[in-house]
């Protein structure tokens, strides 16, 4: 005997089987996230993601730059960096103070700060169900200014807030920059060999 056939509903739409209709619904009451496709997927982390093309010069000589870089931020001085990289003072000093070295400085400083910001964030995540239960049982506190300041923050967080007017001022002056960037003036960087 061939089994029944029983057509899929789309999205959100009923279950009919055999006359009755079927909810669809999250298992447990959780909330139902959508999950990007593959291709949304691969372009959100593309997006992420940097590459070659988005560093200031060509990575041999930026490789000077970068171990000057790791190795200040380590915290090692001039002298001790010199040791390491075979690199004068001097030069070492001079890679310091151009505008290279602070691009790359700024985004390793960047970076850094993101992947702690998420691992806050992700902590705090943690521990957001227990606090909204919290301030949830305070709204019935016996003390009314803690149950009145409970209430103001579940209506504030739950949209419910008044409108804020706020005034601005201000004066706009504008100008043009330009800066030219010789990325053909390579004769005069130092490389460091990685592979010695």
């Amino acid at each position: 005997m061939p089994r029944p056939r029983v057509e899929l509903p789309e999205h959100d739409e009923p279950l009919d089987l055999n006359g009755v209709s079927i909810q669809p619904s999250a298992p447990g009451g959780r909330r139902v996230v959508e999950v990007p496709s593959n291709t949304q997927a691969v372009a959100i982390v593309e997006g992420t993601r940097r590459k070659l093309a988005d560093l200031p010069l060509a990575p041999k000589h930026l490789n000077p730059i970068a171990c000057v870089c790791l190795y200040t931020m380590f915290g090692l001085d001039t002298q001790e960096i010199s040791v390491a990289t075979g690199l004068p003072s001097d030069t070492i000093n001079k890679l310091r103070m151009s505008n290279e070295y602070s691009i790359m400085q700024r985004a390793v400083v960047d970076t850094v700060l993101e992947v702690e910001t998420g691992e806050v964030k992700d902590y705090l995540k943690k521990a957001s169900r227990k606090a909204a239960e919290k301030v949830h049982a305070l709204v019935d506190s016996t003390n009314g200014d803690i149950a009145l300041r409970a209430a103001r923050d579940v209506l504030d967080r739950s949209g419910h807030r008044p409108a804020d007017v706020i005034e601005h001022r201000g004066r706009l002056d504008m100008g043009l920059v330009i800066e030219v960037v010789d990325r053909q003036d390579d004769e005069g960087r130092p490389i460091i060999d990685m592979e010695g």
